[in-house]
């Protein structure tokens, strides 16, 4: 009976305390990593570009309307569920009248998204480019390397050889992942946001030891035609500034780790 009373008091303080324990841990860097004796390969994952879009769920008038039509339904037969003996009458008149409001309802939302669609198109398209070109113009491994003899993980930069061969202990693999925009609508400002991820693994290992994700946001909150104009050049800037950021979180993890490595 006390045991009971013990676990109905305490076990939603247990539980939140080691919620908190979770939430607090980050992961760390396994034991003896060697950086001198360490490959950098680009990650084997597609980059992707994922828009923080209002009312993206239904790209055309007759989806909307759809949807409205039974959102309407729904509501106008719970409605009519409630009030008991009078429940057919209210059937034969209430619910079409919703079923109808919801359906119109639905297809101007339908056709606000389907207007939309175009300028979402150019927007990824715009984004997916850059983020492509980021990759070949800056590769986040190369920029980590450069990175690293500054804080005084590596005597030089050349070191770090490119590929896995017989005198790699780790691979380290690293690449952007995502850009996401931070402000819906096409016509409205919108910040960048990117993200990288780093995984690394003793040679011959298939599993990563440690893997992290990291995120760098954009300062500049502009519109698609300001980030697309004279060549995309306040995209590119931003881009770089986000690409940097991530570049030397990466290289601050690595280095404080390869500093703790006995």
């Amino acid at each position: 009976m006390n045991s009971c009373r013990f676990l109905r008091t305490w076990w939603p303080w247990v539980l939140a305390a080691q919620l908190l324990a979770g939430c607090a841990s980050t992961p760390s860097l396994p034991g003896g990593l060697d950086l001198a004796r360490a490959s950098f390969e680009p990650l084997n994952e597609v980059v992707q570009v994922r828009l923080e879009e209002a009312g993206l769920k239904s790209p055309t008038a007759q989806a909307g309307g759809w949807l409205g039509l039974g959102a309407g339904l729904g509501v106008g037969g719970l409605a009519c569920a409630a009030t008991g003996p009078l429940a057919l009458l209210c059937y034969a008149s209430v619910v079409p009248l919703a079923t109808a409001v919801g359906g119109v309802g639905g297809m101007a939302v339908g056709k606000a998204v389907a207007g939309n669609a175009e300028g979402v198109a150019e927007k990824t398209q715009l984004l997916q480019r850059e983020w492509a070109l980021l990759n070949e113009r800056s590769p986040l491994g190369q920029a980590v390397g450069r990175l690293l003899p500054a804080r005084g993980a590596l005597h030089d930069e050349s070191l770090l050889p490119a590929a896995a061969g017989p005198a790699s202990s780790w691979r380290l693999e690293l690449g952007y992942a995502t850009l996401g925009t931070l402000g819906s609508g096409t016509g409205e400002p919108f910040a960048l946001q990117g993200t990288a991820r780093l995984k690394v693994s003793r040679a011959g290992q298939k599993s990563p030891e440690f893997e992290k994700l990291y995120t760098a946001q954009g300062t500049s909150r502009l519109t698609l035609e300001s980030w697309a104009a004279d060549e995309a050049k306040a995209l590119r800037r931003v881009l770089d500034e986000v690409a940097a950021a991530l570049a030397d979180q990466i290289a601050t993890d690595l280095a404080r780790g390869a500093k703790a490595a006995p």
